[in-house]
């Protein structure tokens, strides 16, 4: 039986160092672990570069246990980090980042990349009203940038993946479609603006998980519910006036599209799926408001 990946194979120590070791660092002096999930896992590393110098990177690295982890998949999100990496140093806007791609090893499935500090704001949005609409006007400019440079969708895009660093700085992770639904052909590019699947993918996620948090943290759920108004808000005043409405519809059929799909999966998806349709109404009303 193969492992789960190849951490589980040996000791994570040991896995880490032969990493580090195989690709030009002289030393790994510490490791955590910042995000596990079912497709992959996430290290920040502290090593000891040739000059002796120390530096921060992050491991993503690829679990042989998710099916759709092949090679072309990571080649995919490396060459999608390192061509949104050149759009947005290009751009020369100092509070828009996404981490530097360092090194893609085919090997153990694994993308070295920089360090970037800074809050999901899938665990923190700030309450002033201007930071929220700066935030989501950075927000729309990074996926203009990355839809640009790539001509594709950005893909996961949803709160756990958008990093925040006071005053202003945006960091973007993770440019990679969920395979099921792009496989499935949900979405055609020829009939959906990139901006609409990407913002309506956002908007979905943020359906699914903002009911489940409203009892423990409301503020949370108001402050989440202000900041996609103003996402949405900013998204039809970037468009011209006579094509809002459009985009707005095309936005409004990604996010129901997602919401039907998750209704018809299983009863717990069809409770999930009348809270997030009540949510998204609620959402409807907030974007009128913002827009005023």
């Amino acid at each position: 039986m193969m492992p789960a990946s190849y951490i589980d194979s040996y000791s994570e120590s040991a896995f880490l160092e032969e990493l580090i070791g195989e690709n030009g660092y002289r030393k790994l002096l510490s490791s955590e672990i910042i995000a596990k999930g079912t497709q992959s896992e996430i290290y920040l590393l502290k090593i000891q570069v040739i000059n002796g110098d120390t530096q921060n990177i992050v491991a993503k690295i690829f679990k042989d246990s998710y099916p759709q982890n092949n090679i072309a998949l990571i080649n995919r999100e490396y060459d999608a980090l390192l061509c949104f990496f050149d759009a947005i140093e290009k751009c020369g806007d100092l509070n828009l980042k996404t981490p530097k791609p360092l090194r893609l090893i085919a090997k153990q499935k694994t993308i070295l990349m920089s360090y970037e500090a800074g809050q999901p704001l899938s665990k923190f949005i700030p309450k002033e009203t201007n930071t929220l609409k700066i935030i989501a006007a950075q927000i729309i400019k990074g996926l203009n940038l990355y839809h640009i440079a790539r001509n594709d969708i950005y893909g996961d895009f949803h709160l756990g993946n958008i990093l925040f660093q006071l005053p202003e700085r945006i960091t973007f992770l993770d440019p990679t479609p969920p395979v099921d639904w792009i496989v499935l052909g949900l979405f055609n590019p020829l009939k959906y603006k990139f901006l609409a699947v990407d913002i309506g993918y956002l908007i979905y996620c943020s359906c699914v998980i903002m009911p489940k948090v409203l009892l423990v943290n409301p503020i949370y759920v108001y402050r989440g519910m202000r900041l996609l108004a103003h996402i949405c808000a900013e998204v039809c005043l970037s468009c011209e006036k006579n094509s809002r409405s459009m985009v707005w519809n095309e936005i409004s059929v990604v996010v129901m599209t997602h919401i039907r799909r998750l209704s018809r999966s299983s009863i717990k998806g069809y409770l999930i799926g009348i809270a997030g349709r009540l949510f998204f109404a609620a959402l409807k009303i907030s974007k009128k408001l913002s827009i005023r």
